[in-house]
């Protein structure tokens, strides 16, 4: 078969299709305004959707300095750490998309009673995404939130109300944590300088009883004073572990002394109890200021507020409209073309 003939052919069934879809015009016009009027209505009745957007950061070290645990100067024991922004960060982000968390605002936003209520809710829901701001940087920090309203005004209003709800959900679990953390280290501390109260009395208790069998030898031996001039040819080595040698006056002083401690606290003896006082009248501090703490402090940063887009979102009027007419145009192509095939295998 030559090329020629095949042209032949093909420009016959090109005729052939152009001549059946002519014949068939009036199903392909009635499809075209169909569908025309469908989309009409779909234009004319559907509910503009706008999308509000907000954008935000990781919060400033110095912004979390008001419930940031104050610092042990004087030990390093128990000490609670600081806050780290980027955990602070990491807690808003998984917090942010919670559908039990997104339910408790709107609860307490709109207070849902009825059907149309948990629609929109739904709709909220299923718009609302948390995206990075620069997705192609090794570590990118800003998130944009975004979700669609039909009222604008009140979708920047929401949105904003949200961060809001965030930021104090997020201030008051670190507010709590922290202060179980204050709390726990408060009990160490307090076992600690329980128990070394505790050795240092039990040392003190020994050094009493030495002391007072040292006081009896020396008196058995009528040394009242530490008998230097008998000892100054006398090696210091004989003198170990004679403390009988300082004689009664010395002894009866030195017990004195130890009576006077017992049972009280030690601390003004002991450097370590002294610096665990300190530290715990730092913690105790911080656990009277927490739960004082009612101020609004930024878990996060706000870039940008929540602003809704100026056009409503998706494809515009005309572009739908003229959908509209190639869908048309199309089944009534087909409808044509159907038809025409029934026929021919009727024949």
């Amino acid at each position: 078969m030559s090329m020629e003939h095949i042209r032949k052919d093909d420009e016959i069934d090109l005729a052939q299709l152009f001549n059946t879809l002519w014949k068939g015009k009036w199903i392909v016009i009635t499809w075209s305004v169909v569908a025309v009027f469908i989309m009409l209505c779909y234009v004319l009745l559907r509910t503009p959707l706008y999308k509000v957007e907000a954008v935000i950061s990781h919060s400033q070290t110095s912004s979390l300095i008001p419930i940031q645990p104050s610092i042990l100067n004087t030990t390093e024991v128990h000490a609670v750490p600081k806050l780290d922004k980027k955990v602070v960060y990491n807690s808003v982000l998984l917090q942010l998309s919670s559908i039990n968390i997104l339910r408790e605002f709107w609860s307490g936003y709109f207070q849902l009673e009825s059907q149309d209520d948990d629609k929109h809710f739904r709709s909220f829901v299923k718009s609302l995404s948390v995206e990075s701001v620069n997705p192609k940087g090794e570590e990118p920090q800003s998130r944009k939130v975004a979700a669609n309203f039909a009222n604008p005004k009140e979708g920047t209003d929401v949105l904003n109300s949200y961060l809001a709800f965030i930021n104090k959900r997020i201030q008051n679990q670190v507010v709590e944590e922290m202060t179980r953390s204050f709390k726990a280290s408060l009990v160490t501390i307090d076992n600690s300088i329980s128990l070394l109260e505790a050795n240092g009395q039990k040392t003190l208790s020994y050094d009493l009883i030495k002391l007072k069998e040292n006081y009896e030898i020396a008196k058995s031996l009528k040394i009242t004073a530490t008998p230097y001039k008998d000892l100054e040819n006398i090696g210091l080595t004989i003198l170990d572990e004679r403390d009988y040698l300082l004689g009664t006056d010395a002894l009866s002083l030195q017990i004195a002394t130890l009576s006077a401690r017992e049972g009280k606290s030690l601390r003004a003896y002991n450097a370590k109890i002294n610096d665990l006082f300190l530290a715990r009248n730092i913690v105790a501090s911080d656990i009277s200021r927490l739960s004082e703490f009612g101020d609004e402090l930024a878990m996060f940063k706000i870039e940008n507020r929540a602003e809704s887009s100026i056009d409503p979102i998706g494809a515009g009027k005309v572009l739908l409209l003229i959908s509209g007419l190639i869908v048309g145009l199309l089944m009534g192509c087909l409808h044509v073309m159907l038809l025409n095939l029934i026929r021919q295998h009727g024949k």
